[in-house]
């Protein structure tokens, strides 16, 4: 059982280390908040607030994170879609051009 602040601190790390090896389970979200829930019962209302403080913190890093990927990917998949739309545009002028036309362009 740990008593000093050095073995909380090895004891918060073994944890860490048990429990993150399930991050890819599906079920791990409800876990972890389930967890902190029950964990966080004795706990003062103004340590709940420094958690609550850190964990908001730590939620608009991760909104950024998020959006500046999703901005990233869309700015692609728009030129993509531009591109895949101009060979159509191309596509659709060559076919409605007549064959022997199209010879002679050439």
């Amino acid at each position: 059982m740990p008593v000093t602040k050095e073995e909380f601190e090895a004891f918060h790390k073994a944890l860490s280390e048990k429990i993150t090896q399930f991050a890819s389970s599906p079920h791990y979200p409800d876990m972890v908040e389930s967890l902190v829930k029950e964990i966080s019962l004795d706990l003062s209302a103004s340590t709940i607030k420094k958690i609550k403080l850190n964990l908001d913190a730590l939620h608009s890093t991760k909104l950024k994170e998020e959006r500046a990927a999703k901005a990233k990917k869309g700015k692609s998949k728009i030129g993509s879609l531009r591109m895949e739309n101009e060979k159509v545009i191309l596509m659709v002028i060559i076919a409605e051009v007549p064959s022997s036309s199209r010879l002679e362009a050439l």
